[in-house]
C-alpha cells in the first residue's frame, strides 16, 4: 500500500514486518547490511518496481475478494508498534474481523511467476506460504496481539487462502535478531558482513582504490579466512564439473524432448526464443554514405541484421523437501 509521510516517519523508528526477514537474514530480496543503511540514510530508498505496483495496484481488490470467500469484515490497517516492544513495528494489509471482534491479520501477495512455486497448495497444509513471508506475519500477528493471520495470495489468477497461527517461539527469535540489529544502528557499526550484494556494494564504496601501496600484516583470523577461502574455492571447482556432469547426463536422457519428471522435480530443457540483432552503428554509417543507392531504408536494415536461434535453457523445478 502506499505509506503517508507520518508512516513513513514511524517506521524507522524500528524493524518493520517487511524489513524483519532480512535483518534475520531469512530474505530472497534483502541483508541486513541493507536494511541497515537504509535505516542511516546511506542509501536512498528503493525505488518503486513493477513488483511493488502489481501488489499496490491489486491490494483493495483482493481484500474485498479475501472478505467475499471468508465471510470476514476486513479493515485496512494503519502503522503499529507493538505495546511492549517499540523496535516492533508493522503495517498489515488489513485486519480482519467477525462479529466486530478483530480475529486475524491479513496479509496480501500477488507473486510472479518465478516465485509461485514457493506456496504449497492450502487444502493440503493451512500455514504453506513461503518461510521467508514467516518473520512478517509473525511480526504483524505480534503488533496486532491476534493469534492468527489470513494470507491472501493471488497465484494463476486464483486466490489462495492460507492461516498461519502465531508462534511465540519465532516471534522471541526474531525479536532478539532484531535488538542485537538494532544496536548496530544506534552506534551506527555495520553489522558482520554476509556476503550479500549489499555487503560488497558497502566494501567497495568505502574503499574504492588502494593508495598506499603497502601489504598489510595478517592476523589468526585472516590466516584462517585466508585458508577456509582457499578450501572453498577448491570445492568449488570440484562441484563445478560434478554439477555439470549431471545436468550432461540428464539433458542425454532428455534429448529433443521437453524435459523429464524425475522423483526430486521436473526438470525442462527447451529452446527460448530467436533474437534479432542488427548493428546499428554499420547501418547508420550505410546510410550516410550510400544513401543515393539504397532508396528503401528497410532493405538496406536486412543487410546489418541477424538473427540468434534461442538456446535451449536447462530448468530445474525441485519439489519441497
Amino acid at each position: 500500500m502506499a505509506l503517508s509521510r507520518e508512516q513513513l516517519e514511524i517506521r524507522k523508528q524500528g524493524v518493520t514486518g517487511s524489513e524483519i526477514a532480512a535483518v534475520a537474514g531469512l530474505s530472497k530480496w534483502g541483508s541486513p547490511i541493507e536494511i541497515w543503511q537504509r535505516k542511516l540514510g546511506l542509501i536512498p530508498e528503493i525505488e518503486t518496481t513493477p513488483a511493488m505496483d502489481r501488489g499496490n495496484f491489486l491490494e483493495a481488490g483482493m481484500r474485498e475478494w479475501l472478505a467475499k470467500d471468508t465471510g470476514l469484515v476486513i479493515d485496512e490497517s494503519s502503522t503499529l508498534v507493538h505495546r511492549d516492544h517499540p523496535l516492533v513495528i508493522a503495517t498489515p494489509d488489513g485486519i480482519a474481523y467477525d462479529n466486530g471482534q478483530a480475529v486475524a491479520a491479513v496479509e496480501l501477495k500477488s507473486p510472479g511467476p518465478r516465485t509461485c512455486g514457493d506456496w504449497e497448495d492450502p487444502s493440503e497444509r493451512q500455514d504453506g506460504i513461503p518461510t521467508y513471508y514467516m518473520p512478517q506475519v509473525i511480526w504483524e500477528m505480534a503488533v496486532l496481539g491476534l493469534d492468527q493471520c489470513i494470507v491472501g495470495a493471488l497465484i494463476w489468477g486464483e486466490l489462495r487462502i492460507y492461516r498461519v497461527p502465531f508462534s511465540q517461539d519465532l516471534f522471541d527469535v526474531l525479536l532478539e535478531r532484531a535488538k542485537e540489529f538494532w544496536g548496530f544502528v544506534e552506534r551506527k557499526e555495520a553489522p558482520p558482513v554476509d556476503g550479500s550484494e549489499a555487503a560488497d556494494a558497502m566494501i567497495n564504496g568505502m574503499f574504492p582504490a588502494h593508495k598506499t601501496g603497502e601489504i598489510v600484516r595478517s592476523t589468526p583470523d585472516i590466516d584462517a579466512a585466508a585458508g577456509e577461502l582457499r578450501r572453498v574455492t577448491a570445492e568449488m571447482k570440484t562441484l563445478k564439473q560434478e554439477s555439470d556432469v549431471l545436468k550432461q547426463t540428464i539433458k542425454m536422457h532428455i534429448g529433443d524432448n521437453d524435459g523429464v519428471a524425475t522423483a526430486a522435480g521436473k526438470i525442462s530443457w527447451r529452446k527460448g526464443k530467436d533474437r534479432t540483432h542488427t548493428a546499428w552503428g554499420d547501418f547508420q554509417d550505410s546510410m550516410l554514405n550510400e544513401r543515393s543507392k539504397y532508396d528503401d531504408a528497410l532493405a538496406l536494415l536486412g543487410n546489418y541484421t541477424t538473427t540468434r536461434p534461442g538456446a535451449r535453457v536447462f530448468r530445474p523445478t525441485w519439489k519441497k523437501g
